[in-house]
């Protein structure tokens, strides 16, 4: 239910002014006048039910009851606040922080004679997590909260507060909605708009919580920030931004997000936008594999407990002798900071006239589809159109096809069955049946197979210490009864607790630690059966030249409208001096030729200030590339994690390096073998 901050602000005076209970004093004010819109409360400012004269008279109800009547809602605060806190009450309810102690001390006081009372105001102060704000110093609220419900201060507190405010608020048909509205995407999924539009009102800024409407660009920003988080990796905290899933449909790494409000007994709270249409609390199992990870915001300090729940607000002072507070980077931001300047370029190869091969022989797209049912092996009469789909992260690959119907059962392949696709004499893919489309008006099935990947989507509970990533997935693969080809030595050990999560997840969770700390990509893949780890640096295909006569077609697009920029400008709030103190890096040449776009950050720790600002301007002053490339001559060689040599001829630019395939879909028709590839790497994004 949603809740004004200007009613929770009358709360936490009344606790000031006469000790009364806030998570209580909100839970009877939610029940008693549905949250200050039931009849009386409306025509009464009467917000407790309270019966007699109040500071402004009377109202008298059709049924001729009496009930105060306020000139203010928040007189009606400070009337049951001081009524219920007089000696009749306080001798049950003196010493005691436990709401229903303290609602069960109210009623001994005979507060309310009715049975179910105490459950009913429990209930809600359990469901709208209301004991948080029984843990708020009541001498440390700023004036400016008590007196108004604007946010002054950009902190974890206020933007979940904000966010409490909008629950039960549905979009106006057709995504519309004020979120849309404010990102400049009405109209479109408004889940990160209304993250967004939450910490604009709570005066958080941009460079705390991205200003953007997309789930992928805002878990990116917090990446290059180095403040994201993988699910398991990391405890999520009160006003974290959490990211989910993507969705099959979009293929997108990230689908959906909202802002974490707690988390306690192994679960972590939410409130969401776009979820039903509307902004409504979710609540998960932190071992979800639904949840993707966390964006954790560089708010202003706050003294937290242990759930995470701020116990006093900033008061701008500080303990130490020092105001500053200085936070001191740590060791992992800067090694990370260090690789982006020691780094010419995004992850690409210059080729050389030796290494690629330029004559070869054209596919002849043989194509043959072999299939293990039970004891007999037979091949299938598939028609002229299939497709074979590999992508670099968390997805096996898949094989479809359409077969021709046969008359002998015994030659139809069934759920489970084992497929191998051979190519011009060469095995290239070996999966199982897990799906069949059938009709009757049809003479042949629809078929999808995945390789042996497949079976890591299985969940499982296991705890790893100081194993490699080739040890986590051999220790999988024993499970699972797969079976495991070459699994190099990838040197960097971790510790981690898989709770409930899939092998595909606690996989990649690796994958990306190792990834961090040794900068070496690692892809998985299967092998014809049998499960292969190797480093991309060792996946070149010389064979595949892709120039302009191997590629019939591409998209390129360039693009300096969303997270590029020229100039960064960092800003350390020295309170010893009372000044700020800037760090900027500018590439004035761009600016001359863009116009000036401004990355501005406040930062922790100024001894990295220099540092920070330079690898930043690196790594975003330069136009977003995303390139996809489709018609190229069938290569049974390339698949996701392939390095591939590119030699093209762009509007702007002209491509001669290495490049990383992130997916490659291969198709198998009318006796041609062509690929469609999506590409990363030199100043290129994968765009997905």
């Amino acid at each position: 239910m949603a809740l004004s901050q200007t009613y929770i602000n009358y709360a936490l005076e009344m606790n000031k002014k006469y000790g009364s209970l806030t998570s209580v004093l909100l839970g009877q004010f939610i029940y008693e006048s549905s949250s200050g819109t039931s009849n009386i409360a409306k025509k009464a400012n009467n917000c407790f039910g309270i019966k007699g004269k109040g500071t402004a008279g009377s109202y008298v109800s059709k049924s001729g009851t009496k009930w105060r009547k306020y000139n203010s809602k928040k007189e009606s605060f400070d009337d049951y606040a001081r009524i219920t806190t007089n000696s009749r009450y306080k001798k049950y309810t003196k010493g005691t922080r436990n709401p229903k102690k303290y609602l069960e001390g109210l009623v001994k006081g005979g507060y309310c004679p009715d049975k179910g009372y105490v459950n009913a105001v429990m209930k809600i102060i359990n469901s709208n997590n209301l004991t948080r704000y029984d843990s708020v110093s009541t001498s440390s609220v700023p004036k400016s909260s008590v007196k108004t419900s604007t946010i002054t201060t950009s902190n974890v507190k206020d933007i979940v507060d904000i966010a409490i405010t909008q629950i039960g608020i549905h979009e106006q048909g057709k995504n519309r909605t004020k979120y849309g509205a404010y990102t400049g995407t009405n109209g479109l999924a408004w889940c990160c708009a209304f993250v967004a539009w939450c910490a604009h009102k709570a005066g958080v800024s941009h460079s705390i919580v991205p200003k953007t409407a997309s789930c992928e660009t805002a878990k990116k920003w917090y990446i290059s920030k180095g403040r994201y988080h993988p699910r398991g990796s990391y405890k999520p905290k009160r006003g974290d931004q959490i990211f989910f899933v993507g969705s099959p449909k979009t293929k997108t790494e990230t689908h959906h997000t909202g802002i974490v409000e707690k988390v306690s007994g192994g679960k972590v709270y939410t409130i969401e936008g776009n979820t039903s249409d509307k902004v409504a609390r979710r609540s998960y199992s932190l071992s979800s594999t639904g949840i993707r990870g966390y964006g954790n915001p560089a708010y202003k300090t706050l003294n937290m407990n242990s759930s995470g729940v701020p116990t006093t607000y900033p008061s701008g002072k500080s303990s130490t002798t020092s105001r500053n507070n200085i936070q001191k980077a740590s060791a992992e931001e800067i090694a990370y900071l260090k690789k982006i300047l020691k780094k010419n370029k995004a992850k690409s190869t210059a080729i050389t006239d030796m290494e690629v091969v330029k004559n070869f022989k054209v596919p002849e797209c043989n194509a043959q589809f072999v299939c293990q049912h039970g004891e007999q092996e037979f091949e299938l009469a598939v028609l002229d159109d299939a497709s074979l789909e590999w992508e670099r992260r968390g997805s096996p690959g898949t094989l479809k096809f359409k077969a021709v119907k046969s008359t002998d059962k015994k030659l139809l392949p069934t759920e489970g069955d084992r497929i191998l696709l051979i190519v011009d004499g060469t095995k290239m893919f070996q999966g199982f049946v897990f799906k069949i489309s059938r009709s009757a008006k049809n003479p042949y099935n629809e078929y999808t197979v995945y390789d042996s990947l497949r079976y890591l989507k299985n969940k499982d509970v296991m705890i790893f210490s100081k194993k490699r990533l080739d040890q986590i997935i051999k220790t999988i693969a024993s499970r699972t009864g797969l079976k495991c080809g070459n699994l190099p030595n990838t040197k960097f050990k971790m510790s981690a607790v898989e709770d409930d999560s899939e092998y595909f997840d606690m996989i990649q969770n690796a994958i990306d630690r190792t990834m961090m700390s040794k900068d070496q990509i690692y892809v998985l893949y299967d092998n014809v059966g049998t499960l292969q780890l190797t480093n991309i640096d060792k996946m070149k295909v010389n064979s595949c030249l892709i120039d302009a006569d191997t590629g019939e077609d591409y998209t390129y697009e360039t693009s300096i409208d969303s997270g590029v920029y020229n100039q960064v400008k960092l800003i350390f709030e020295n309170k010893d001096k009372g000044t700020y103190d800037l760090y900027v890096a500018r590439d004035s040449a761009n600016i001359s030729k863009w116009g000036l776009l401004q990355y501005t950050e406040k930062i922790q720790d100024p001894s990295i200030g220099k540092m920070k600002a330079q690898a930043y301007l690196k790594l975003y002053n330069m136009k977003a590339r995303h390139i996809n490339i489709s018609g190229v001559l069938g290569d049974t060689k390339v698949r996701a994690g392939s390095m591939v040599p590119v030699m093209l001829k762009l509007d702007d630019v002209t491509i001669a390096n290495y490049m990383l395939v992130e997916k490659v879909t291969h198709t198998f028709k009318n006796r041609e073998h062509k690929m469609e590839l999506v590409l990363s790497g030199g100043g290129f994004t994968s765009g997905q």
